[in-house]
């Protein structure tokens, strides 16, 4: 008589056990929120980095295209407008990654190039259309403005971050380079990008 009490209770126990342990499983998973797990793009692209990765992410509010070859760009071209494209590009300097992030719900878009030939010796390019906010702090900048035919450079150094750049302005976009090639080599990059 005193086993079969021993092993109800053992069997009462184990079913309560089992009990709480469901009802802490469910607690935790309805705490973890989709963004938390939600696996980024950048994450991927390291994980499964290839020289023809390309892919498209979509969220309700952004939309974002990841390009790791200049073959690709069409893509982007066709992705974002008022797009540009580096026609210069120094000497043993290669894309790292292109990332183009539409944002939904002010329909405006940014870019950013990643290009290097090592570690130490990179340079970025930006786009951001619609840069009405950013165009007060560029023409409140000190440095120097370049006008050619079709564009105005602002060739620029910022002493307080020790860093330097090449800024391009029009009425549709804001283009910025910066990295740690030579001011010349922006120059040309500048000068050389095809505006769409």
């Amino acid at each position: 008589m005193k086993l079969h009490k021993i092993k109800r209770l053992l069997r009462f126990a184990l079913v309560f056990i089992f009990f709480i342990i469901v009802v802490s499983g469910i607690s935790v998973f309805r705490a973890i929120n989709s963004d938390t797990i939600r696996i980024k793009g950048n994450d991927l692209k390291e994980a499964f980095s290839r020289k023809d990765l390309q892919a498209t992410y979509i969220d309700e509010d952004e939309e974002t295209i990841q390009i790791s070859s200049m073959e690709d760009i069409d893509k982007a071209i066709a992705f974002m407008p008022r797009f540009c494209v580096p026609e210069y590009i120094p000497a043993n300097y290669s894309l790292r990654t292109l990332e183009i992030n539409k944002m939904a719900i002010i329909n405006s878009y940014y870019a950013r190039y990643h290009f290097s030939k090592n570690e130490a010796d990179y340079f970025l390019i930006y786009i951001r259309d619609k840069p009405e906010q950013d165009l007060q702090a560029v023409f409140n900048a000190e440095g120097e403005w370049i006008e050619l035919k079709d564009r105005t450079l602002l060739k620029w150094v910022n002493t307080v971050e020790d860093t330097y750049g090449v800024t391009i302005v029009d009425a549709a976009r804001m283009i910025e380079i910066t990295g740690t090639t030579s001011h010349e080599e922006m120059m040309r990059i500048a000068e050389g990008l095809k505006l769409y």
